[in-house]
Order: C-alpha cells, then sequence, then structure tokens
C-alpha cells in the first residue's frame, strides 16, 4: 500500500512540475524537493530490485524495463541536480553548482525525458495491474477504443506544444501559454502522460507475446477458480486478454481472497516469469524446498529448470526428510548451497527468519 501511495504521488507531483505556468517559480522549486524526496522513497522501498538486477535470464520485457527504469531515474537525478543550481527559493545556496546556461538546457530536456520515461513505465505495469479485475470482454472492447482515442488526442496535444524541441536540446527557453486555464494545462498533461502510458503497455504486451513459440504457451496463465471449501467445485474464470501472458486464478473465500498462478510453460523463464506475476519479493534467508523424490519415482526436476529462479530469489535449496516411511524418513533437514539438485517434482518457496 505504502508504495502504491508513493507511486500515485509522484505522478501528481510530476503532473504539477509539468505546470510551470500555474504554480510558479517558488511552488514549482518546492515541488520538485517534494518529488526528490518521493522518488529517493521509491528507491528504498524497491531496493530489492537492483539486488535481482545480475541474476536470472533477460526477456525482451525484462530488458525493456529495465532500460526504461535507469532512464528514468538518471533523468531525475539529472533534472533535481540542474534544477537546484537555479534555485532562488528552495535551496538557494545551492545555486551555481554548475553553469546556468548549461542547468538550464539540461533542465528542460531531462525533465521532458522524465516524463516521457514516466508515462512508459506506467504503462508497462498496467497490463499486470488490469489483469486483476477480470473484465468483460464488451468492457474490454471499449476501454481500448477509448484509450486508442485519447492516446491520439495525447501526440497530437505532445506535437504542438513543441515537446520534442525540448527533449532534443532545440531550445534554450520554455515558452509556456500563460494566458491558458489552469485546468486546461494538467488536462493536456494528463492527456500526454497517457500517450506514453499507452505506448508502454502495447510494448509490454508485444514482449510478452514474442516469448510465446505456441499457441498454448501465449497465455501460459491459465484460470481457475478454487473455493478453500473442499466441498465448492471449481469455477473457470473468464479468460483475460488485456494482458495476453497473465491470467489470474482467484480463491474466492469469505475470510480472505489469494491469487493462485498457474503455468504451462514449464521452462526456466517460464518459472521466472510466473513468479515476478506475484509482485513479491521473499525477504530475511530465502529457501528452496524440493523434493527429490525416492526410487523407483521418475517425475524428476531437472537442475535447469530452477536455476535462474533460486540464483534470482539469491535462495538455498532446502531438501527435507518425509513424515512417512522410506529412505528419507529418519534424514535430517539438509541444506545445499550453491548446489543444484538433479531430481525432485516439487518445488516451494518461502522465507524466514533465524533458524528453521
Amino acid at each position: 500500500m505504502l508504495k502504491r501511495i508513493v507511486d500515485v504521488c509522484m505522478t501528481v507531483l510530476l503532473l504539477c512540475l509539468m505546470a510551470y505556468q500555474v504554480t510558479g517559480e517558488a511552488l514549482h522549486e518546492w515541488i520538485g524537493i517534494g518529488m526528490t524526496v518521493l522518488v529517493i522513497i521509491h528507491q528504498l522501498l524497491n531496493r530489492k530490485w537492483y539486488g535481482a538486477l545480475f541474476k536470472g535470464k533477460y526477456n525482451p520485457y525484462r530488458i525493456i524495463t529495465t532500460v526504461v527504469n535507469i532512464a528514468l531515474l538518471l533523468s531525475f537525478v539529472l533534472t533535481a541536480f540542474c534544477g537546484m543550481s537555479m534555485s532562488g527559493h528552495a535551496v538557494p545556496f545551492l545555486y551555481g553548482m554548475t553553469r546556468v546556461s548549461f542547468a538550464r538546457r539540461m533542465h528542460l530536456s531531462m525533465s521532458h525525458w522524465a516524463f516521457v520515461l514516466m508515462g512508459l513505465h506506467l504503462g508497462m505495469h498496467i497490463p499486470v495491474m488490469f489483469a486483476r479485475l477480470h473484465l468483460t470482454d464488451k468492457l474490454k472492447t471499449v476501454i481500448s477504443a477509448a484509450l486508442c482515442i485519447v492516446a491520439g488526442i495525447g501526440l497530437l496535444l505532445f506535437i504542438r506544444n513543441g515537446m520534442p524541441d525540448y527533449l532534443f536540446f532545440r531550445v534554450s527557453f520554455a515558452f509556456l501559454d500563460y494566458e491558458k486555464a489552469g485546468i486546461l494545462v494538467f488536462v493536456e498533461n494528463v492527456l500526454m502522460l497517457l500517450f506514453w502510458g499507452f505506448i508502454g503497455t502495447e510494448a509490454a504486451v508485444l514482449c510478452r507475446n514474442s516469448q510465446m513459440k505456441t499457441e498454448d504457451k501465449k497465455n501460459p496463465l491459465l484460470p481457475d477458480l478454487a473455493s478453500k471449501e473442499d466441498n465448492l467445485p471449481l469455477v473457470e474464470e473468464e479468460k483475460d486478454d488485456i494482458s495476453s501472458e497473465e491470467r489470474v486464478l482467484e480463491t474466492e473465500s469469505a475470510a480472505e481472497p489469494s491469487a493462485v498462478f498457474f503455468t504451462t510453460d514449464i521452462t526456466a523463464e517460464g518459472l521466472v516469469r510466473i513468479y515476478e506475476q506475484l509482485d513479491w519479493q521473499p525477504t530475511g534467508n530465502v529457501a528452496v524446498k524440493i523434493s527429490t523424490g525416492e526410487p523407483p519415482a521418475s517425475n524428476y526436476l531437472r537442475p535447469e529448470l530452477i536455476g535462474n529462479l533460486v540464483q534470482q530469489v539469491d535462495g538455498t535449496i532446502v531438501e527435507c526428510n518425509t513424515a512417512y516411511g522410506g529412505s528419507r524418513s529418519s534424514s535430517a533437514i539438509r541444506f545445499i548451497r550453491g548446489r543444484l539438485w538433479d531430481h525432485g517434482p516439487f518445488l516451494g518457496l518461502f522465507s524466514y527468519r533465524g533458524a528453521l
């Protein structure tokens, strides 16, 4: 919830920062300070993402999101640095950290790049969020048509307001219409942001579709609604094609509903993808539990299947004894670090603090 609140506040402040002619110079600087604080908080709340940068494999979707995220952070940093170098109200003691003429041009360009990248960043997360809503086909069609129209209007406004000139250092000063109504300024900024959000959404869908080699793999997350009550039948959820890859399994319960994810893409990449749908990072010492099976069983887990996931969560493979009689009934809990067990049909992921 805290992450969502921070994300919403950042989006609102970004729209305010892009409305300089409405806020004025002093308020613009203080909003910029607030945005800088929220960016720092956002990085701290998502610090686990940095720890996973060099773990696992990179598919097209992960490559693009990583590039967008890093570019967005750099644009925020440069915008804040150059803005503080020209500050006359919020932090005047930082004025002149760099040449003002350079700071002005860089601030103009980087702030508009931050606006574009923020739209792409938000858009690439929309398919996952909408996959949980279970919209009807008719409503999806209406929403898609509306978004196309809104995106088209946003593109026209983006060009008409001369945004490309700021992006590519073609101007040294901001040319603003101070006669335009404040509400109209904000509406135009929202429409332009929605255009880039639309582009981000389409990019996310195309990247994920490109990973699917067969029609069966096109939608690896298959819907299935199960009640926690044993006497209730399974009910198939309506197909959600907002994202061609994610389809969420919701467990209906009077106490607490939960989401279940199932995939038919039995590959190392498929396992990582379904883990990423959880939008959750285990903390503390992470144990990945597997069952190695017993002779004469043949459903063994291939080591290369779980390797990427174990590395991404920085986990330790755990193989435990059984509660029933057999060859593993009296063995102690075994921790295996840095070595993949070469068989076993069951895999579980959990986190713990302290000793088991």
